[in-house]
């Protein structure tokens, strides 16, 4: 989807434009993949070109990129092929080097950093590491912003399911810088993404986690930053 504010949006098109690409089971007549397919991913923009990153629960991270938003988009690739991972997010570092960071919820929700091939297409399994687990760990997003890299994810907490930022000097961590972003009593906010506009200006695009009966409530939230931590 496009928008010129962040509010107004209309549909140009799909990255997967057939989920059959994953298994012949999500075809209309069979539709076996209920709650299945793609699951939260994220988008990114780089050397004019568009990457999109996603998990399916019972098969793997799949990844797929165009010069164009409205497509057409490259057939799916597999970077990982396993059960019980979500919410992938891309970084390109300032050197060239791509990382990708995800949640493998069947061991607890350990989130891990990968090393990708600059391309985007590989993970490069043998330099990978876990930079965080709690409780329901989930959500990532992996920013570099003024130097410091920063991890969004959400976990669990008695408040509900909160929004969190840790940051590091270093890609690899350690992330010992923690900060909760939003109030409990303003309505859980679960995933989403930073987006700053061309004015400088900073937003959280987030869908909250508690479903109604039509799907999950979209908010555009204003950000401020504060002593380096986005609130």
């Amino acid at each position: 989807m496009t928008s010129k504010d962040l509010v107004n949006w209309r549909m140009i098109g799909h990255a997967v434009a057939d989920i059959t690409q994953i298994n012949p089971r999500n075809n209309y007549d069979r539709m076996e993949g209920a709650s299945r397919g793609i699951w939260p991913g994220a988008i990114a923009y780089r050397h004019y070109r568009f990457y999109v990153y996603f998990t399916d629960p019972d098969f793997g991270i799949y990844m797929t990129s165009a010069t164009n938003p409205a497509g057409p988009w490259k057939p799916l690739t597999q970077l990982l092929q396993a059960a019980r991972w979500d919410d992938p997010s891309p970084l390109w570092d300032d050197n060239g080097k791509a990382w990708l960071v995800a949640t493998n919820f069947a061991d607890n929700y350990k989130i891990y950093l990968f090393a990708m091939t600059e391309a985007g297409t590989k993970l490069l399994k043998n330099k990978s590491i876990v930079i965080h687990q709690s409780k329901g760990s989930e959500a990532n997003k992996i920013y570099k912003i003024n130097h410091y890299y920063y991890h969004f994810y959400s976990e669990v907490t008695n408040d509900g399911r909160m929004p969190f930022m840790e940051r590091s000097a270093n890609i690899m961590g350690p992330y010992h810088e923690k900060k909760q972003l939003i109030n409990p009593a303003e309505g859980e906010p679960n995933q989403g993404g930073l987006v700053q506009t061309e004015k400088g200006k900073w937003y959280f695009v987030t869908h909250h986690g508690k479903p109604y009966w039509d799907g999950l409530e979209v908010s555009v939230l204003p950000v401020t930053w504060c002593n380096a931590w986005p609130l």
